[in-house]
């Protein structure tokens, strides 16, 4: 009879720490679902170079130089219209939207202008005389 008791009183134990265990794993993941939202920082310049192959550009403003690497959600928009990131080109002005992952600035979002005419107010067909 003293045996069954033990034997009845260890499963108890056994059945009260394992729903401990069991319920504190539960929490986990709502603790790191808690993890706070990246920092989105903006630059602004000009691009200097694209290359479309390493997935990353450049943007220029005065003499610092930022280098940006372009992931599959980055968005390329000129005003309202989407933009594929080969549509990028040197000279464009753009405003990026990035994070900084380790060593890397990962862009999210490029915002271009359209390119400038070089005549004010005139269409680039049109003469000057």
């Amino acid at each position: 009879m003293r045996r069954a008791m033990l034997t009845v009183i260890a499963s108890a134990i056994s059945v009260i720490f394992v729903g401990a265990v069991m319920a504190e794993e539960q929490k986990a993941p709502a603790l790191t679902s808690a993890m706070p939202a990246p920092t989105y920082e903006r630059y602004s310049g000009v691009i200097e170079k694209v290359d479309a192959a390493k997935k990353d550009f450049s943007v220029k403003s005065g003499e610092e130089e930022m280098m940006f690497t372009r992931i599959d959600k980055t968005k390329v928009t000129e005003g309202s219209k989407a933009l594929s990131f080969n549509e990028l080109k040197k000279g464009q002005e753009a405003t990026v939207e990035f994070t900084r992952e380790g060593n890397k600035s990962v862009a999210h979002s490029v915002s271009v202008s359209p390119p400038k005419t070089g005549m004010k107010g005139k269409a680039p067909s049109e003469k000057s005389y």
